[in-house]
């Protein structure tokens, strides 16, 4: 009789046992179905953030949407500086995750740099002028940059005279065929100017030599990415600098 009860008990518990399992199996499905949902949730819900900051930043600035690789430029340069554009401001709060869905709703997928940015543009400058012009060149960017740097810096809210010194440029340009006479030329003519012209003249030549740059097999690619088109200008002296580093980065750092 005692070997009955055992038995029965025996059966009674595995039985237990196996519900118990069932339902612990069923539970963890019921759970997992339920992380799942609240996860799919989640996320359509980031999406949708996302996708509301990128329609009012777009609708925003739309008039001056051709700015936004510069957008890109001053994060990548400072996030947390105090820039003069609102636009660049604006565009430093976002996460990079908003900026990387603005720039792509735009057709730009510009690589990000990590690193220290403006010191990577520096030796791409300084690299591509001792290989390309074997003078002495240096003058632009002498004690590591610091008329670029003055440029933005100190006078990054003043105005750019892009458009006299660039025809200056084109002067010196039309009269020598020789690349090296060309450069000599460019910082011969704006060596002795005061030294927040002087601060421009060299950002905007740096820029000119890296835009002529041929070192980039895919910089016709990147043309189009270049400001600026349609109704934007470029006004300061901080939009000058933000170009210069657009220019470099795309034709001589992106191979």
């Amino acid at each position: 009789m005692e070997n009955i009860i055992s038995l029965i008990t025996a059966i009674i518990s595995l039985v237990v046992t196996i519900f118990i399992g069932i339902y612990q199996i069923k539970q963890s499905e019921r759970m997992a179905k339920f992380e799942k949902r609240q996860d799919e949730r989640d996320e359509k819900r980031f999406k949708e953030e996302v996708d509301s900051k990128v329609v009012q930043f777009v609708t925003k600035y739309h008039q001056k949407i051709g700015l936004l690789p510069l957008c890109l430029m001053a994060t990548l340069y400072d996030r947390y500086r105090p820039y003069n554009r609102e636009m660049y401001l604006e565009f430093n709060a976002l996460s990079d995750t908003v900026q990387d869905a603005i720039l792509e709703s735009q057709g730009l997928k510009i690589p990000r740099f990590k690193e220290n940015f403006y010191g990577h543009c520096l030796k791409l400058l300084n690299d591509y002028l001792n290989k390309n012009f074997k003078s002495d060149i240096n003058f632009g960017l002498y004690e590591g940059g610091k008329y670029l740097f003055q440029a933005i810096e100190k006078y990054g809210s003043k105005k750019t005279e892009y458009e006299r010194i660039s025809d200056k440029i084109s002067d010196v340009i039309y009269y020598n065929t020789d690349d090296k006479k060309r450069i000599d030329g460019l910082f011969y003519e704006v060596r002795d100017l005061p030294c927040e012209k002087l601060c421009d003249a060299m950002v905007i030549i740096m820029y000119w030599v890296a835009y002529n740059s041929d070192d980039n097999s895919e910089s016709e690619n990147y043309k189009s990415w270049i400001p600026p088109y349609g109704e934007e200008r470029i006004d300061t002296m901080e939009d000058m600098f933000l170009m210069l580093l657009l220019v470099t980065y795309l034709k001589l750092g992106l191979k």
